[in-house]
């Protein structure tokens, strides 16, 4: 397996951490990799490097939050990590309706399991959606049969762990929902 690096370092000639014949070196020290680790490791590296690429096509000066990694499997992580921020930047470029919109005020906390909204919950995401209106378009009324607004997921479900929903209504819903359902961004 050759070098790789972790982040773009200061000097060009030093990377942050490389392998080489079972050994990784991460900020300076070596550390035993073992073969699982290795192939993780690559894996996870050809992912961020694509989803780089794919950001870097519309957006040639983006770059990533830095990571700190001190371990392999932080490391692992750390490219993880930057793959899914690259991946939805990307989808944010591509799909102008996907990410928080201009009226969006007030969200509620995501479930931690993937569950549907209790009725709290959607009474809560209601109260939001009446009140500023939905976060892309600002409309006021939510367009479904039932009067409720629809909880959208920032990060998407597809993409990533959500951490707040916020009101959607119908209309903004079909505009951005079938395109990341079915992968095609």
């Amino acid at each position: 397996m050759g070098w790789r690096r972790c982040r773009k370092p200061t000097n060009p000639r030093q990377s942050s951490w490389t392998t080489w014949w079972g050994q990784a070196r991460i900020l300076g020290r070596g550390q035993a990799i073992t073969p699982a680790q290795e192939a993780r490791l690559a894996v996870s590296t050809s992912r961020m490097q694509e989803a780089l690429r794919a950001v870097h096509r519309r957006e040639p000066n983006w770059k990533p939050t830095p990571q700190a990694c001190e371990t392999v499997d932080g490391l692992i992580r750390a490219n993880e990590a930057i793959a899914r921020e690259a991946t939805l930047r990307a989808l944010q470029r591509r799909l102008t309706r996907t990410g928080v919109g201009p009226y969006a005020k007030e969200w509620v906390a995501a479930p931690a399991t993937n569950r549907r909204l209790n009725r709290t919950e959607q009474a809560e995401v209601d109260r939001i959606g009446r009140t500023y209106g939905c976060h892309w378009c600002g409309i006021k009324t939510p367009g479904t049969p039932r009067d409720h607004f629809i909880g959208d997921h920032q990060v998407p479900r597809s993409i990533g762990k959500p951490s707040r929903i916020y009101p959607h209504c119908w209309w903004c819903k079909i505009s951005q929902g079938g395109l990341l359902s079915k992968g095609r961004y």
